[in-house]
């Protein structure tokens, strides 16, 4: 394979494949004509064509022949070079392993929810779709001392994707959260736990400004989701002053805030603030854009 220069341009796409890892060609082309690093499709098209040609990226066909393209090593190489973009901070899929099915449809359902939300974005004038950020380049670490062991725990919280709307000039921070249904009831606890947790000790002001609200999408059925999102038992007045009633409650939020390794010692009003935060549960057979953008 012979060797190239990388151009402004194909900085920039290198930049979007490693950002989702894995990301359907319909999908690149809609990012990179909406961003105008190309200008028409013989020019995206023939840069993709060297960057393939010289080993930097990779395609496969996936579900009904949608080419499939992610980035190889060499493309890592290239692009850290180039960008001064830290070699570990770029995501390389193992090349020596075949890829798992789940692993890679939920990458390619999550690059589709990226498409369905830039489509629908036109019929609303009063937003815009600022960023987003694939799940590869969200990546959010927190650490805390406990107050049982005198330990300091660091965590992290890794959100399948970071998008910003402007609406009206005022922009608006998400996480998404894209679940398929495979995840029984502690694991979905243990996503929310993350979020509790980066809420009372993670840099989300330094980073953001205010703390993003969180789109949960999910496969499930409506009625199946519900039995995890029923009303708390309980007044939170009740549940501030016994905070073992959090971890009673059914509620999947509830719970997650129960589980938190210092509940006892947390102060009251960032409990009371997470709660407040929005938290938005919508079904991917649903028209979750409409919903997001009314």
């Amino acid at each position: 394979m012979k060797k190239i220069r990388l151009n402004k341009n194909q900085i920039e796409v290198l930049k979007i494949i490693q950002s989702f890892r894995y990301i359907p060609m319909k999908v690149l082309m809609k990012i990179v004509f909406e961003r105008e690093v190309y200008g028409h499709l013989s020019g995206l098209s023939r840069g993709l064509h060297r960057l393939e040609y010289s080993g930097l990226i990779k395609s496969f066909l996936y579900g009904n022949n949608w080419k499939v393209v992610f980035i190889t090593k060499k493309g890592a190489e290239s692009l850290a070079l180039e960008s001064g973009i830290p070699i570990k901070d770029i995501s390389i899929p193992n090349l020596s392993h075949k890829v798992g099915f789940a692993t890679l449809e939920h990458t390619v359902k999550i690059a589709n929810l990226y498409l369905e939300l830039a489509m629908e974005i036109p019929a609303f004038p009063d937003f815009s779709l600022i960023e987003w950020l694939g799940d590869q380049q969200v990546f959010l670490q927190y650490k805390f001392r406990s107050v049982r062991n005198g330990k300091t725990i660091k965590r992290n919280l890794a959100p399948d994707s970071f998008f910003l709307l402007q609406k009206d000039g005022v922009n608006k921070p998400y996480f998404l959260e894209y679940d398929t249904g495979t995840m029984d009831r502690e694991q979905l606890v243990q996503k929310f736990l993350r979020y509790f947790e980066y809420f009372v000790y993670g840099e989300w002001r330094e980073k953001f400004g205010t703390f993003p609200s969180i789109l949960f999408l999910t496969e499930r059925k409506e009625q199946s989701m519900q039995k995890y999102l029923q009303e708390p038992e309980i007044p939170l007045e009740k549940a501030l002053a016994l905070r073992s009633k959090f971890s009673d409650s059914s509620n999947i939020v509830w719970k997650a805030i129960g589980m938190s390794e210092n509940i006892k010692s947390i102060n009251s009003k960032e409990i009371y603030d997470f709660l407040k935060t929005q938290i938005i549960f919508n079904y991917t057979n649903q028209s979750w854009t409409k919903e997001l953008l009314k």
